[in-house]
């Protein structure tokens, strides 16, 4: 079986391939049990309106945490183009997720997005993740850090200086690429602010068959990568020449987790690195659904699940770009077969979650990218899905790192 998975810079060209991973062997897990029991008996003696709070923990080194005072208060965003004022959700006391009255885990459900470079679809996904007291996880890639004029700042691993398979910041044609800079910069904060995760995709987004793909890469490689993301995030003022510079609320320490470009890479050689670097996970590797993550060389492998296709004899995985393959061989239909294209893509996506819901409450994992391919099918499909299930009571429609923070406290 073969599992497709492609990044892709809407306004800019890119020559990124295609990249297939075959599913690798598993065994069947169990949800965490250790101190379950403690839990259930607290959840009697009263705290069932605790675990049932719509909203999700964070931990101590959480961006919610990190910035309670800001979190507390409507935070007003202001771009170029309009001002746009959010409420975030209230943000429960550590340990109000344990278990259900039932004595069951939480249905546990990760949305994440790769790339995270558009201003408008930023403003969308935030506006989806505070009305459905979710947060999400943002996969940046550092090269959208760095306007045309600056591309020269990132130097990939066996690559000349200012090369990168997605380009640099993928700003609308027409706009002054400082000011879409500026602007995106205030979205990543907001979002930030209001829960959500900031993770790194990386930069350059070297897949193969291109040489030094990152299937190729070396310890080293990692490391020089790692760190030129941590830099590009760091110093994005300095960088572009940003007048006045635009502080984030974050920097490379709250930057926990990884996913690499195509899903590629040898994960034995990158693991440790990612432990010596003090991340705690990566949503990198695929794996059959109804598994519980587990824990390698010191990092939680978060990974996308293999699922069937609504209405069909075959499995995708848990990614827009695959379900885009599958649909319609990577091409946009005309739009009056969005509608269809949707439907599917809604039941695939509901039938993982019910599967798991049903049964051992194995987390759910659907991956996205700041696209709207066959005319916006999968971001209205799984908007509708996370509308639909993250209200839920028994459900937490939580960031990979919230995920991990809950795993831990196992």
């Amino acid at each position: 079986m073969k599992l497709h998975r492609i990044d892709q810079n809407p306004t800019q060209p890119s020559t990124s391939e295609e990249a297939s991973s075959t599913m690798p062997p598993v065994t069947p897990n169990r949800p965490p049990t250790r101190g379950l029991w403690l839990l259930a008996v607290l959840a009697v003696l009263g705290l069932a309106c605790v675990l049932l709070a719509p909203s999700v923990v964070v931990g101590r080194d959480s961006p919610a945490a990190a910035t309670e005072s800001e979190a507390a208060t409507t935070d007003a965003v202001q771009t170029s183009a309009v001002t746009v004022t959010l409420q975030p959700p209230a943000v429960p006391e550590a340990g109000s997720i344990g278990v259900t009255p039932a004595g069951r885990p939480p249905q546990f459900v990760v949305l994440s997005f790769d790339g995270a470079g558009s201003v408008d679809l930023w403003q969308h996904w935030r506006e989806v993740a505070i009305r459905d007291h979710a947060h999400f996880t943002f996969f940046l890639s550092g090269v959208y850090l760095l306007t045309p004029a600056h591309a020269a700042t990132y130097h990939g691993p066996r690559h000349a200086a200012g090369v990168s398979d997605i380009g640099n910041l993928p700003t609308p044609i027409g706009d002054d690429p400082a000011v879409y800079l500026r602007d995106l910069l205030g979205q990543v904060a907001a979002g930030y602010r209001e829960g959500n995760e900031i993770a790194s995709h990386f930069n350059g987004h070297f897949c193969a068959p291109r040489p030094a793909s990152v299937g190729s890469w070396t310890a080293a490689d990692w490391a020089t990568e790692i760190d030129q993301f941590s830099a590009l995030l760091a110093n994005v003022s300095a960088d572009n020449a940003l007048t006045p510079p635009a502080a984030l609320p974050l920097g490379p320490p709250q930057v926990v987790g990884t996913r690499t470009p195509c899903l590629e890479g040898r994960f034995d050689t990158l693991y440790p690195v990612l432990a010596q670097h003090g991340f705690r996970y990566d949503a990198s590797q695929s794996a059959r659904e109804g598994l519980w993550p587990e824990r390698k060389d010191g990092i939680w492998s978060f990974p996308l699940a293999s699922v069937p296709l609504a209405g069909r004899k075959v499995h995708v995985l848990s990614m827009d770009y695959n379900l885009y393959v599958n649909q319609s061989r990577a091409r946009d239909v005309v739009p009056s077969k969005e509608p269809e294209i949707e439907a599917q893509a809604y039941a695939t996506f509901m039938g993982y979650f019910d599967r798991a819901y049903q049964s051992n409450r194995a987390p759910i994992s659907i991956g996205a990218h700041f696209t709207r391919w066959n005319d916006g099918a999968y971001q209205n499909a799984l908007t509708r899905f996370a509308d639909d299930v993250c209200r839920r009571p028994e459900v937490r429609c939580v960031s990979y790192r919230d995920l991990a923070d809950w795993l831990d406290a196992q």
